[in-house]
């Protein structure tokens, strides 16, 4: 019997309860007070991450100029590689390459490509192929 009636009271989410905002609130003063400086945005319907969305702080802000030029000159080499069909020993490469160098990340194309790992070792193949020379960090991160 009691069993039914908790189910029944908590029909709604936990977080959305009175008592949860209390306690979020009460933990949030104890933070405060101790210097911590949260990174959500908190009375927002999102609740987005600040560093996140304020391009004046986080990751856009520590990206410079000259970086943004260094990856847009990187990605059209890897476009202009496609016009050069010796680079690539199948298909299946070559439509890797493509998707890479559209700018898609390993994860994004391993989950097209139904294959993982797979594509994260073909990247850096291609790579070490058509530089001539690993370049740390591009076959990781999509930029």
């Amino acid at each position: 019997m009691k069993k039914q009636k908790k189910q029944q009271q908590s029909e709604q989410p936990f977080w959305t309860s009175t008592k949860f905002k209390k306690l979020q609130q009460k933990w949030y003063k104890k933070l405060a007070k101790e210097g911590f400086a949260d990174i959500e945005q908190h009375g927002s319907a999102d609740e987005w991450l600040k560093t996140w969305h304020n391009p004046n702080s986080g990751i856009f802000a520590k990206q410079t100029l000259e970086s943004l030029e260094t990856r847009q000159s990187f990605y059209a080499e890897c476009r202009h590689a496609l016009n050069k069909p010796s680079n690539f020993d199948s298909k299946w490469e070559l439509w890797v390459w493509r998707l890479y160098s559209e700018g898609l990340s390993i994860s994004e194309i391993e989950k097209k490509a139904r294959c993982p790992f797979r594509v994260g070792k073909a990247v850096k193949k291609l790579i070490k192929r058509i530089f001539g020379r690993d370049i740390p960090g591009y076959h990781k991160r999509r930029w």
